[in-house]
């Protein structure tokens, strides 16, 4: 006989929580939204949760507050919008034969789904463990969460931090590892989201299968940067660069390689070394040994393992030349990755298949278009993120047009996903489903469609002439619906 789940009475609270309808009222949505702001803001927590980000991920305080400050604004921007997304939408009758003015409607309302889990990841511990969450919550649920053990101080911010300040009947934290993981995946909630890598995305799609539960995937991929003869170099450079250095790479929008215009090739590749060194300083000042906290910019590599990763792309023969950084001021023990730039590695090889998730800034040389277009597709053909400078709109539709991808920018990196007015979510292997404002409203809730009729008439979609008794459908009903079919057709 096997063992009973650890967690089920934990979920068992939350299913008993939200079938007593509690969550499903307005008020209570939006006190537990104000109650998580504070979570962030009152007293000295904005302080704490920074540090706790800097003990599992090194760096500065500006990463920090700038994670937090997103999860901020999706907070107030839930607290400013959630009544008019709540409220009933109307639809259409499809069906006007049969409209009394005024007396018949349909209409869609967003219905909580239930007990959502949200299992967070490394690389962004608060920012992407909190914002499916805040979403959740105002959509009408409770809520499970699982903080990534690979940043295990702020994990237990988390846990401290919502225990002190969200409801315990409502939202609950588990720790652990794979096993405690695994056990949690075995339950049976109403929608999942994970942030990772494709391989958990699988694991996590199979124990949901066995529930039907929905999930929602952000998985990540080999980001493209295209960059056209047409481009301003100099500006293109500066915003990829800045991009690339947050976070030290270890994110799963940022660019991954550069497909460059061979004309350009020279100078842009250059630009790159100049300004990767004017923002970062030489390799001693990457580590940041001797820039105060407060202001520190980049940040360490996650742990030993990953920077072994790391260090094992640039190990393998790839046949790219290694420009910049490099093998030689890697420290283990640190967990120190200095920005390093490899310029035309070989297809097929570790650079140019796998993901990069670091500070390795790939540069290839294409002739065109078109040899863009191709190479990007036989990488990955379906990433989370895609990037094109250029200042030829017809070189941008057709890199658009012929690429797939989960968002995309243009004379930018990574700004499309830092908004609440759009959709943030990937496609194909990258992953599905999508939040951020009032898409993840949406994501998180059932958009349960109502029919009110009138009383005031017999008359419904099946006429009254079908009441009659005998297994018959009229002639007349039957040529009437006939003449419906051929009256649409074109």
């Amino acid at each position: 006989m096997s063992s009973p789940n650890p967690y089920q009475p934990m979920l068992d609270e939350l299913k008993k929580t939200f079938e007593s309808n509690v969550t499903k009222d307005l008020q209570w949505r939006k006190s537990t939204l104000k109650s998580m702001l504070k979570m962030f803001t009152e007293g000295d927590n904005l302080k704490l949760w920074v540090e706790a980000r800097i003990s599992d991920l090194g760096g500065g305080y500006a990463v920090g507050v700038h994670e937090i400050r997103s999860v901020v604004n999706e907070i107030t921007h839930c607290l400013d919008e959630i009544d008019d997304w709540a409220a009933d939408r109307h639809a259409g009758l499809g069906n006007p034969a049969s409209e009394i003015e005024g007396k018949d409607k349909r209409v869609v309302r967003p219905t909580p789904k239930g007990v959502t889990l949200t299992i967070g990841a490394w690389n962004f511990p608060i920012n992407l463990q909190f914002l499916p969450v805040v979403d959740c919550i105002a959509a009408g649920n409770c809520c499970f969460l699982k903080p990534s053990e690979m940043a295990p101080a702020t994990a237990q911010m988390v846990e401290d931090m919502t225990k002190k300040y969200l409801p315990s009947n409502a939202i609950k934290v588990v720790q652990g590892d794979i096993p405690e993981t695994t056990n949690v995946l075995a339950l049976k909630f109403d929608h999942i989201t994970i942030t990772g890598s494709s391989s958990v995305g699988k694991i996590v799609m199979k124990a949901a299968a066995q529930h039907l539960t929905p999930c929602t995937l952000e998985l990540g991929g080999k980001n493209p940067t295209f960059v056209d003869k047409s481009a301003s170099v100099n500006l293109a450079v500066d915003r990829m660069v800045l991009a690339k250095t947050h976070n030290a790479g270890q994110w799963c929008v940022d660019l991954d390689y550069v497909l460059v215009d061979e004309t350009i090739a020279e100078e842009f590749t250059d630009k790159v070394v100049t300004t990767v060194q004017r923002i970062l300083g030489d390799e001693k000042a990457q580590t940041g040994e001797d820039i105060d906290v407060q202001q520190r910019w980049y940040n360490s590599i996650v742990n030993e393992r990953n920077v072994q990763r790391l260090k094992a792309l640039l190990e393998e023969d790839h046949g790219g030349e290694v420009i910049l950084g490099g093998l030689d001021y890697v420290d283990e023990k640190k967990k120190f990755f200095p920005m390093t730039i490899v310029v035309n590695p070989n297809l097929g090889t570790g650079l140019m298949t796998e993901e990069i998730f670091g500070p390795i800034i790939i540069i290839k040389t294409v002739k065109d278009s078109d040899e863009a277009i191709s190479t990007m597709k036989s990488i990955c053909d379906t990433p989370l993120a895609l990037y094109c400078y250029s200042n030829d709109d017809e070189y941008t539709e057709k890199v658009l047009m012929n690429c797939n991808s989960g968002t995309a920018s243009v004379n930018t990196t990574s700004e499309q996903m830092a908004s609440h007015t759009v959709p943030f979510g990937g496609f194909g292997e990258s992953g599905f489903g999508s939040y951020h404002g009032k898409t993840g409203f949406d994501e998180y809730s059932h958009m349960r469609s109502i029919l009110y009729r009138s009383n005031e008439h017999s008359n419904t979609y099946f006429p009254k002439a079908m009441q009659a008794s005998g297994n018959v459908v009229p002639k007349a009903v039957i040529e009437g619906w006939m003449k419906q079919v051929n009256a649409a057709g074109l």
